[in-house]
């Protein structure tokens, strides 16, 4: 069960990378 959060945890970070990235280039 402690891999699902770390799992979630990495998958939200992605996407805020993403979006930091995207708001980095407009």
């Amino acid at each position: 069960l402690k891999t699902i959060p770390e799992f979630a945890k990495k998958v939200n970070a992605a996407k805020m990378e993403r979006l930091l990235t995207r708001a980095g280039e407009l």
